[in-house]
């Protein structure tokens, strides 16, 4: 498999008696990353110029771990020399584990987009369970000599047997923390998308396994309300919908989003006794620990939502060094991706919206009429169209100015939406053409309603700059039949308005009518 680049390496200093990470990329950071865990960790690091260079020999043999990036291409995996690797765990970044690695090569996949971070991360937990495994094998020998000396005394025995469990459990514990890290890759990708609902899925049924709790919710932050909104949850339980961000009531929750960082609490009492003031604790009673993780979803400094994390399967209290880094990372892309989502609707809004009026533009209401067209055609309900006209509206541009043209459409755009449900939908049609569709309304009551709209517009008085001007309007009203198409609710409207024109103007005419 072509996972190997070409390209200039970098000297690196050579520590023979320490473990060293050997990393083939091009890709700067993750280098700089990955030198920076190393040296941190006191271990060795070798950035080498190209594939072949693995099977030199001097290379792999005192290797935890081969960094093999195949997102640039390059050469193929070198077969030979390699085997000398024992003890190394292939990390393989945006490809499948070369297929030519010896068997007992151990394989880590990451996806390509995963961070240097993340890489890094996933190197430090190699590296821990290299020298665990070192220390392990150097502890068997030392409960084999032990074993030739039972003479010696049954405490020293036991004194061992304890050692050993010990790192049994680090062993187990680094497992953890690997398929903890691997998993991490694979809810990146999966929340990386524009659909919020899934992004809020994902906080509540697949977050939750990286630390084994049993119990998340998600609260998002309202920029209408400034308060705390809760979006998803996995409580068996009815927990709060609203909560005020400023409040005289310390929670756990406002404590997150005032200092930005991740709360990890081992133990609620304990906590709060730390604090020195009572926090809201209503539910209580409700959870089987004391112990929860608070964090707020964060991009660019801006708290977009709060996840918290609760009910450690195990019963066990949440555990700073193994389960916040996870959380603390998955919290960065997932308010990465909220605030993505955000972004989106605003654009796909203003795409959708007429900026003048605020009313949809001509696309979205035909899009609009076909929906409300389709839930008539299921629901056998009602449904009437709206098409009105301001009269004399080129005069108006012709005589004063387009200011005063953008001023009257304005100001008729706002009387229509005061004299039109909620549930109705009002669009800028056209230059001077305004359409409102009647969701569950016949011609009658449509008849009514564009009345309504006609009295309001022409008893208005417009003003600007000390001039005063007198507008009215034309509509024609038509009311959808079973089996119509989209166009011919359309052109029904627009016959009924010219025939209201051709009366006058500041008439409304409905479908059928002569």
């Amino acid at each position: 498999m072509a996972c190997e680049p070409t390209w200039p390496g970098e000297p690196v200093s050579k520590n023979a008696s320490s473990p060293s990470a050997v990393v083939v990329s091009r890709d700067s950071d993750l280098v700089e990353a990955i030198k920076a865990t190393c040296r941190r960790l006191e271990l060795g690091f070798e950035h080498v110029k190209s594939a072949s260079r693995l099977a030199k020999g001097d290379l792999l043999g005192n290797c935890f771990a081969i960094v093999w990036d195949g997102r640039h291409g390059g050469e193929e995996w070198p077969e030979a020399g390699v085997p000398a690797a024992d003890a190394a765990t292939v990390i393989a970044l945006g490809c499948h584990c070369p297929t030519g690695r010896p068997a007992r090569l151990r394989a880590i996949s990451l996806p390509a987009e995963s961070p240097a971070e993340t890489v890094a991360q996933t190197v430090a937990a190699v590296a821990e369970g290299f020298l665990a495994k070192r220390r392990a094998e150097e502890a068997g020998q030392a409960l084999r000599d032990t074993q030739r000396r039972l003479e010696e005394g049954a405490k020293a025995t036991k004194a061992l047997r304890d050692q050993v469990g010990f790192y049994e459990l680090q062993r187990n514990q680094l497992s953890e923390f690997i398929r903890g890290t691997a998993y991490l890759g694979q809810l990146s990708k999966e929340i990386n998308c524009l659909d919020v609902e899934k992004i809020l899925d994902i906080c509540v049924t697949k977050v939750p396994r990286i630390v084994d709790a049993s119990l998340a919710s998600v609260y998002m932050v309202s920029e209408e309300t400034g308060e705390l909104v809760l979006k998803r949850s996995n409580h068996s339980y009815r927990i709060t919908d609203r909560l005020p961000i400023d409040s005289s009531v310390e929670r756990l929750m406002t404590l997150a989003l005032e200092r930005k960082a991740t709360l990890l609490i081992r133990d609620i009492n304990t906590f709060a006794k730390g604090l020195g003031k009572p926090i809201d604790r209503t539910y209580a009673g409700k959870y089987r620990t004391r112990s929860c993780i608070v964090a707020p979803l964060i991009n660019d400094n801006r708290v977009i939502a709060v996840l918290n994390l609760a009910d450690k399967t195990s019963g066990a209290p949440f555990d700073e060094v193994r389960d916040l880094p996870l959380v603390d990372h998955i919290s960065q892309f997932i308010g990465t991706a909220l605030r993505n989502c955000q972004l989106y609707e605003k654009v796909w809004h203003l795409a959708k919206t007429d900026a003048l009026t605020g009313f949809m533009n001509h696309n979205a209401f035909f899009d609009e009429l076909h929906r409300e067209i389709a839930r008539v055609r299921r629901n056998k309900t009602n449904l009437s169209l709206v098409l009105l006209d301001v009269d004399n509206f080129k005069l108006f541009n012709d005589v004063h100015g387009h200011q005063v043209g953008d001023m009257i459409l304005s100001q008729v755009s706002g009387l229509i939406r005061s004299n039109v449900r909620t549930v109705d939908s009002a669009a800028r049609y056209g230059g001077d053409e305004f359409a409102v569709i009647l969701a569950d309304t016949d011609l009658e009551r449509a008849e009514i309603v564009a009345e309504r709209i006609r009295r309001a517009i022409a008893a208005n008085q417009l003003t600007l700059e000390g001039q005063t001007f007198f507008v009215t309007i034309s509509a024609g009203i038509a009311q959808y039949r079973m089996g119509q198409t989209l166009a011919d609710i359309v052109n029904e409207a627009d016959a009924a308005l010219y025939r209201a024109k051709s009366k006058g103007r500041n008439v409304v005419t409905a479908n059928g009518q002569v």
